[in-house]
């Protein structure tokens, strides 16, 4: 086995970043025991047994499958979303808040664009 680190960043919480005692972003780090290969796998006794690996492939494919419906089933929903106004305005505000704008101006712009 090997050590490795793992580390990551929490930039939110809930959508938000104003928790009492806290400052965003949050950082966690600490060390992750890790098998090198498949015989140190089988003589630590943590090899997945067939029903294991049966689970395994079949979540994967459930989850697979699921999400194409998922897409499938939203697909009007998405095209319907990206036609209203509210969609619209959002990223107009947004391109020009990027090009220099103000939030402020950007909304008037959008505003005075879209109606």
């Amino acid at each position: 086995m090997k050590t490795e680190q793992i580390e990551g960043q929490i930039d939110s919480y809930q959508g938000r970043t104003d928790w009492p005692g806290l400052t965003f972003p949050l950082t966690f780090a600490g060390p992750v025991e890790v098998f090198e290969n498949v015989a140190e796998l089988k003589n630590a006794g943590a090899f997945p047994s067939d029903a294991d690996v049966l689970e395994m492939v079949n979540s994967k494919r459930f989850a697979t499958e699921k999400a194409k419906l998922y897409q499938n089933a939203t697909k009007p929903l998405k095209a319907a979303y990206e036609d209203s106004s509210d969609y619209k305005r959002k990223n107009l505000v947004k391109a020009a808040v990027a090009a220099g704008y103000s939030q402020a101006d950007a909304e008037a712009f959008a505003a005075q664009k879209l109606g």
